[in-house]
C-alpha cells in the first residue's frame, strides 16, 4: 500500500540561501562574507549612535520605536557572523586533533560510544570528566548539545545524578497544554541570560497561552495547514485514523498538544535545546520530546507512525545527501497509507522543482496537497537579507567612512557638553542653597501656626462664654441644658487633668468662676431630680412611666453629678433608694395580703391517716377531692400551672368578685411573677440610669423582707407535699426565665428560696411516710377486697411526685420515692393480713396492685420502673390466688395429682391402685360444671378490674385443664382402671366449657 504526502514550500526569488552544498563554498566567498558581516555590524552600531546623538528631543520617542527594529537587525547579523565563523573553522588548515585520551578507551569498553565522537576527543574528554556517584556537572548546554550536533549520538552513559528542577515544580505543572508554562519546571542555566519563559521571544514557541494557542487552528497564509484540515485530509484520503505521529523539529510540541486535544493522538516531537529549553517546555505541556539530532536515525519502530511532519528545522540548510537520508528514514517509520507533511520548506525557487521536488517524488508518494509560494506571501522568513548584504558591500564601505566622520563630530560635541555640564553643576549648588533657606522659613512658619493653634485651644477650653453661664444658671433643664453641662464638664476635666495647665497664671483668673458655675449646676440638677423622686411617693403613681419618660432623659445629669459632685451624687442615690424601698415594700405588702384571702386550704394535719380523727370523714373528703383533682395526694389539673409559667399573675379584686379560691402554688406563682417583672424593670433602670448594680439590692431589701415574712408564716403551716413540689418546680422555671432575660438580679433570692423549700418538703414527706407506718391496720381496715382508698391516695401521691421529678427534679427525690414505694408495699401487706383466709389476702393484694398499675400508667413513661415493680407483685399474687381458688373447689384432684404424678407426666407412683383414684374421678365428674360456675362468679364479683378478672380466670382454667390431663394419664397406667372410663370427663368437654366462659368474658 503506498503512502501519501502533504507538502508546502517557499522560494526566495534568487536572493535566499543556497539550497544545498553549503560546505562547498570557496575560501574567497568565506572572506567576503566575513568582511560584509563586520562592515554591517559597524554600520548598524554607528547608525544607532548617530541617531542618538543628532536627533533633536522631539524625535526621541520615534527613536525608541525604531530601537526594536535595530535590535532585530543586530540579532540577524550575529547569526550570519556565527555561520561564517563556523565555515572558517571547517575550512581552516589547522593540524589534526590530538588522539583521544587513554581514559576514553576505558569508557568505550563500558558503554557504547558513537563513532563520530572520536572526531572530537577534547569535548568528549571534558564530558566524561566527572565524579562518579555524585551530582553530574551542569554541562548540558556547553558539552552535551555540541557533541550531539557533531554526530556524537548516542552519548556515553555516566554514573552520576543529573540535575533537575525542584520537586515542588511537579505540583505546578498545568493539565491544559495551552496554559502558561511554570518557570519552575525548567532548571535555567546560570550562564544564560533568561531565567523565565517570558524572557524568551514569543516567535520561538514558548508563549503557549497566546501565540501557540492559535497555531494549527487558523491559517495565516496559503502554506499553513491546520490540525482540523489534516484530520479531514486523512479521512478523505482513506489514510485511516491518526493515532501516532512524529513531529521533526516541532519546537515546543504545539502540534502534538493540538492533535492530543482534537483526536487523542500521541505525537513524538524531536527537540534540541539550541538556545532555549525546548525539551523541558515540551514535557511540561504533557507531550513526549525526543532529544535527537536530525542527522541521526529516528528511535522509532518501522511502519508505526500514522503521520510524520517535517517542521521549520528541516530546510535547505541541510545538505542534499543528508536530507535524502532523512526522507527515507521518515518513510521507514510511516505505516502503509501514512501521511508525510513537509511544512514550510524554505529554498530557492530555482531549486524547488529540480532538486527538492524531484527528491520527494523519488519516494513514490501520492500527493494529496501541494502549495508553493514566495516568502513575502507566506508571511515568514527574512527575505534573503544575507544575500542583500553581500551585493551592497561597496555601499557599506562608503557608509563606514561617513560614520567615521560622524564619529569625529560627535567627539567635538562631547567636549562642548562637558563644559556645559560644569556650568550646570554651579547652578545646581546655588539651587541647593536656596532650597535650604526655604526649608528654614517653612519650619518657622509651621512652629508659629502650631503655637497659635494650641493657644487658641487653651483659651477656648478655659473660658466660659456668657451664653453658657446664662443657660446653666437660668435655663430650663432640657436637652439644651444637657449639652451645656457637657461643655462645662469638658472644661472642668481640661483644668483638672494637666498639672502644667493648673500652674498657669491665666487659669487662676478663671478657676474660681468655673467652680462657682459647677456648684450652681450641681444644686440645680439635684433639686430637679429630687422633685421627681418625691413625685414617685404619691399613691397611684406609675413609677415606670416616670422612670422612662422623665428620668431616662436626664441620664447625663446624673453622670455629671457622678463625675463632678460625688457628695451630691451620694445623697441623690440615698434618696432614690429610700423612696423606691418604701414604695415597693408597701406595694408588695398590699398584694400579699390580697393574695392570702384567695388561698384554698389543702393539706391539714387531719388528712394524715395516722392521726386520731374520723376515718369515714377522711374517706368522704378524700374521694370528693379526687373527683375535683384538688386532693392533696393527687396532681391532676394542678400540673397545668407549669405550662402557664409565663401567664400574668392573679388580679386579686377580680378573683374576689368571682369568689374564686386557688391552691397555694397559684398564689406563689403570681407573687413571684410580680417580683420578677418588677425586679427586671428596676434592675434595667438602675443599670442604665445610675450604672451601679449595688443600688438594686438596697432598693429591694424591703420587698425581699415582705416576701420572706410571708413564706415564714405560710410554709410551716403547709402540709401539702404536692404543692411544695410544685412551688420548687415553679422556682426552677422562674430561674430559667431570668436566665433567658440575662438578668442576674434574683439569683441570690432563688437560691435562698430553694434552700428553704427543699427541707420543708422533706419534713412534710417524712410526715406522709410516718402516717403510713404509724397507722393502725385494724382501725383503717374495711371489710372488702376492693382497692383501699388510702393505698390509692399514696399511689396517686407517688405518681404525682414521679411526674414532677421528671419535670424539674435534680435527683433529690429518687431515694425518697424508693422509701415511699416500700411504705406502700408494707401498708398493703399489713392490711391484707387482716383477712382470715389466704385466698382473700391474695385477692386484696391483687386488686390493690392492679389499681397501682392503672394509676402509674396514667403518669406516663416516667413511672415505668414503679409500674414494673407492681406488675411483678401482681403476677406472684395471681398464681397464689389461682392455686387457692382451685384448692377450694378441686382439692381432692389437686392433692392426688401433686402426690402421684409429676408435672412432666414421666414418673408415676407404682403403688397407685384403682381404689385411690376412683373417688377422685367420680367426684370430679359429678361437680366439675358447678365448680366452674362458682369460680367464674366469684372472680367476676371479687375483682375490681374486669381485665384482671379475665386473666385470673384464664390462668385458673388452664391450671385445671393441666391437672386433669395429668389425672387422665395416670388412670391409663393403672391396671383394671378401664371400669372408670364411663366416669372420666373428656378433655374436649372441659375445653368446650372453658371456651363458653371465655366468650362470656
Amino acid at each position: 500500500m503506498g503512502r501519501t504526502g502533504v507538502a508546502s514550500a517557499s522560494s526566495g526569488g534568487g536572493a535566499g540561501w543556497p539550497c544545498g552544498g553549503g560546505l562547498n563554498l570557496g575560501v574567497k566567498l568565506n572572506v567576503l562574507l566575513l568582511l560584509s558581516v563586520v562592515a554591517t555590524n559597524l554600520v548598524s552600531l554607528y547608525h544607532l549612535s548617530l541617531r542618538a546623538a543628532t536627533v533633536p528631543p522631539p524625535l526621541l520617542q520615534q527613536q525608541q520605536r525604531d530601537g526594536d527594529k535595530d535590535l532585530v537587525l543586530i540579532r540577524q547579523l550575529d547569526a550570519i557572523r556565527a555561520g561564517v565563523s563556523q565555515l572558517n573553522h571547517l575550512r581552516s588548515s589547522s593540524p589534526p586533533p590530538p588522539p583521544p585520551p587513554a581514559e576514553l578507551v576505558l569508557y568505550s569498553r563500558l558503554a557504547p560510544v558513537a563513532s563520530a565522537c572520536s572526531a572530537h576527543p577534547d569535548l568528549l574528554h571534558r564530558y566524561m570528566s566527572y565524579t562518579p556517584f555524585a551530582p553530574c556537572p551542569d554541562d548540558a548546554l556547553s558539552l552535551a548539545e555540541p557533541l550531539l550536533l557533531r554526530g556524537c549520538h548516542p552519548l556515553p552513559r555516566r554514573r552520576c545524578f543529573s540535575p533537575t528542577a525542584s520537586a515542588s515544580a511537579s505540583k505546578l505543572l498545568p493539565t491544559d497544554p495551552f496554559a502558561p508554562l511554570p518557570d519552575a519546571a525548567v532548571r535555567w542555566p546560570k550562564e544564560g541570560k533568561c531565567k523565565s519563559f517570558s524572557c524568551l521571544p514569543p516567535s520561538l514557541g514558548f508563549d503557549v497561552a497566546r501565540t501557540e494557542a492559535a497555531r494549527f487552528l487558523r491559517a495565516r497564509g496559503p502554506l499553513d495547514l491546520t490540525a482540523p484540515q489534516l484530520l479531514r485530509l486523512a479521512s478523505l484520503s482513506r489514510a485511516g485514523p491518526i493515532r501516532l505521529g512524529l513531529d521533526i523539529g516541532g519546537g515546543t510540541g504545539t502540534l502534538a498538544a493540538r492533535l492530543k486535544k482534537l483526536a487523542n493522538a500521541t505525537v513524538l516531537t524531536t527537540t534540541m535545546n539550541l538556545g532555549a529549553p525546548y525539551s523541558e517546555a515540551t514535557a511540561a505541556r504533557g507531550v513526549v520530546p525526543l532529544h535527537v539530532p536530525l542527522q541521526q536515525r529516528f528511535p522509532v519502530g518501522d511502519g508505526t507512525m500514522d503521520v510524520v511532519r517535517a517542521g521549520h528545522a528541516v530546510n535547505r540548510w541541510i545538505p542534499e545527501v543528508a536530507l535524502e537520508f532523512l526522507w527515507y528514514d521518515a518513510d521507514r517509520v510511516l505505516r502503509p497509507g501514512g501521511l508525510l507533511w513537509v511544512d514550510h520548506f524554505w529554498c530557492r525557487r530555482s531549486n524547488l522543482e529540480g532538486v527538492y521536488a524531484a527528491m520527494l517524488r523519488r519516494l513514490g508518494y501520492k500527493t494529496i496537497k501541494w502549495v508553493a509560494a514566495d516568502k513575502s506571501v507566506a508571511g515568514g522568513g527574512n527575505s534573503g537579507k544575507d544575500e542583500d548584504y553581500i551585493e551592497d558591500n561597496d555601499s557599506l564601505v562608503l557608509l563606514h567612512d561617513q560614520i567615521h566622520d560622524c564619529d569625529i563630530i560627535l567627539s567635538q560635541i562631547g567636549s562642548i557638553l562637558s563644559g556645559f555640564q560644569v556650568h550646570i553643576g554651579l547652578i545646581s549648588s546655588e539651587i541647593r542653597s536656596l532650597q535650604e533657606k526655604s526649608w528654614d522659613i517653612s519650619l518657622k512658619l509651621k512652629n508659629r501656626k502650631l503655637v497659635e493653634t494650641k493657644l487658641a485651644g487653651f483659651v477656648e477650653e478655659i473660658v466660659a462664654p456668657p451664653g453658657l453661664v446664662n443657660i446653666l444658671i437660668n435655663g430650663e433643664i432640657n436637652d439644651g441644658y444637657a449639652r451645656s453641662l457637657e461643655i462645662l464638664s469638658r472644661k472642668l476635666k481640661f483644668v483638672q487633668d494637666d498639672p502644667l495647665i493648673n500652674a498657669s497664671q491665666a487659669l487662676n483668673d478663671i478657676k474660681q468662676e468655673l467652680e462657682r458655675l459647677r456648684q450652681k449646676a450641681l444644686s440645680k440638677i439635684s433639686r430637679h431630680i429630687m422633685e421627681i423622686f418625691f413625685a414617685m411617693r404619691k399613691p397611684g403613681t406609675n413609677i415606670q412611666i416616670l422612670q422612662q419618660n422623665l428620668l431616662q432623659k436626664h441620664r447625663y445629669l446624673v453622670l455629671f453629678l457622678k463625675e463632678h459632685g460625688s457628695e451630691t451624687y451620694g445623697d441623690l442615690c440615698a434618696s432614690y433608694v429610700d423612696t423606691m424601698n418604701k414604695v415597693l415594700s408597701a406595694y408588695f405588702h398590699v398584694y400579699v395580703e390580697a393574695l392570702e384571702r384567695l388561698k384554698l386550704d389543702i393539706g391539714v394535719l387531719n388528712d394524715f391517716s395516722g392521726h386520731d380523727t374520723s376515718i369515714i370523714d377522711i374517706i368522704i373528703r378524700g374521694r370528693e377531692h379526687l373527683r375535683n383533682h384538688g386532693f392533696m395526694f393527687s396532681l391532676g389539673e394542678r400540673a397545668n400551672i407549669l405550662k402557664e409559667i409565663h401567664q400574668p399573675g392573679l388580679v386579686p379584686h377580680i378573683s374576689q368578685v368571682n369568689s374564686r379560691k386557688y391552691p397555694y402554688e397559684v398564689i406563689f406563682r403570681s407573687l413571684q411573677k410580680l417580683l420578677m417583672d418588677t425586679a427586671s424593670s428596676e434592675y434595667l433602670f438602675i443599670e442604665s440610669f445610675f450604672g451601679e448594680e449595688s443600688l438594686f439590692y438596697q432598693v429591694f431589701e424591703g420587698p425581699f423582707a415582705v416576701i420572706d415574712q410571708h413564706l415564714d408564716i405560710t410554709l410551716p403551716n403547709c402540709h401539702d407535699a404536692v404543692c411544695l413540689m410544685l412551688i420548687i418546680c415553679i422556682t426552677r422555671k422562674h430561674q430559667l426565665v431570668m436566665c433567658d432575660r440575662r438578668l442576674p438580679c434574683l439569683d441570690n433570692y432563688f437560691d435562698k428560696a430553694l434552700m428553704y423549700l427543699w427541707p420543708r418538703f422533706k419534713v412534710v414527706f417524712d410526715m406522709y411516710l410516718q402516717s403510713l407506718y404509724q397507722c393502725d391496720a385494724q382501725t383503717i381496715w374495711i371489710d372488702g377486697t376492693h382497692p383501699h382508698h388510702i393505698a390509692r391516695c399514696y399511689v396517686e401521691f407517688t405518681a404525682s411526685l414521679v411526674q414532677l421529678n421528671a419535670e424539674c427534679g435534680d435527683g433529690q427525690l429518687d431515694m425518697n420515692l424508693e422509701r415511699l414505694q416500700s411504705a406502700i408495699d408494707v401498708l398493703l401487706i399489713r392490711l391484707a393480713l387482716t383477712f382470715t383466709t389466704t385466698k382473700l389476702q391474695h385477692l386484696f393484694l391483687l386488686n390493690n396492685y392492679d389499681m397501682a398499675i392503672s394509676v402509674l400508667k396514667e403518669a406516663g413513661d416516667e413511672a415505668k420502673k414503679l409500674q414494673r415493680y407492681f406488675e411483678e407483685k401482681l403476677e406472684t399474687n395471681m398464681m397464689a390466688f389461682v392455686d387457692d381458688l382451685l384448692m377450694e373447689h378441686f382439692s381432692d384432684l389437686l392433692r392426688f395429682v401433686r402426690s402421684h404424678v409429676s408435672e412432666d407426666l414421666v414418673s408415676y407412683h407404682e403403688d397407685t391402685n384403682i381404689a385411690d383414684v376412683e373417688p377422685v374421678v367420680k367426684n370430679f365428674a359429678m361437680k366439675w360444671r358447678t365448680a366452674l360456675e362458682l369460680m367464674h362468679n366469684e372472680v367476676i364479683t371479687s375483682c375490681s378490674n374486669l381485665l384482671s378478672g379475665m386473666a385470673i380466670l384464664k390462668a385458673a382454667m388452664a391450671q385445671l385443664l393441666n391437672d386433669y390431663n395429668r389425672l387422665s394419664e395416670c388412670v391409663k397406667k393403672i391396671t383394671g382402671a378401664s371400669t372408670l372410663n364411663r366416669h372420666m370427663v373428656s378433655i374436649t368437654s372441659i375445653s368446650y366449657e372453658i371456651r363458653k366462659y371465655s366468650r362470656t368474658l
